[in-house]
């Protein structure tokens, strides 16, 4: 996780291999193909110089928030994930319970990809990347379930979440609304 957040700030924050490649420089640490990715100039934007070719957007237009009913319909056992049943991308269980035992808030079904990222004290960190087939997994309606939209990879989603600036807005957004 950590060389992924720092990979992530290099190319995507601090645009480390556009600058290499102005200054005509290979960028380290890299081969040739993923280099060829990135641009090797840059262009003036809303938010000032952005890679060329690349786009100002907003978060919206990068995911959705789903909010997909699990099917509960002849299923007996289930993995129920609650906010506190993850950690700055760790699920801290796969214990099955059964559907008869459940709180009111055990709705949510959620796929392959999708982020879990918890409505409540974003700075708990309390997210998630389902890495995994999720098929007898349902989560707390706290949780806003983020599915990538328009190609755009969901592990750069889940990248973009991590920083410290997003769960710091998301954070400000929540107790606003407590």
């Amino acid at each position: 996780e950590a060389i992924a957040q720092t990979l992530f700030k290099s190319w995507f924050v601090d645009f480390d291999p556009v600058k290499a490649k102005a200054q005509g420089k290979q960028p380290e640490g890299m081969d040739e193909a993923t280099a060829a990715l990135f641009p090797s100039e840059f262009e003036e934007s809303a938010l000032g110089l952005i890679p060329k070719g690349w786009r100002v957007g907003t978060l919206g237009d990068m995911m959705k928030n789903e909010s997909s009913t699990f099917n509960f319909s002849g299923v007996e056992k289930v993995i129920f994930i609650n906010t506190g049943d993850v950690s700055d991308g760790q699920f801290l269980h796969c214990d099955f319970s059964a559907v008869d035992t459940l709180k009111g808030q055990a709705k949510k079904a959620i796929r392959e990809n999708d982020v879990l990222f918890s409505e409540i004290r974003p700075k708990n960190k309390r997210f998630a990347y389902v890495n995994f087939d999720p098929t007898n997994y349902v989560v707390s309606t706290k949780f806003m379930v983020l599915r990538s939209s328009h190609g755009i990879h969901p592990r750069y989603i889940y990248q973009v979440l991590r920083q410290p600036e997003i769960i710091e807005t998301f954070n400000v957004i929540a107790d606003s609304r407590s």
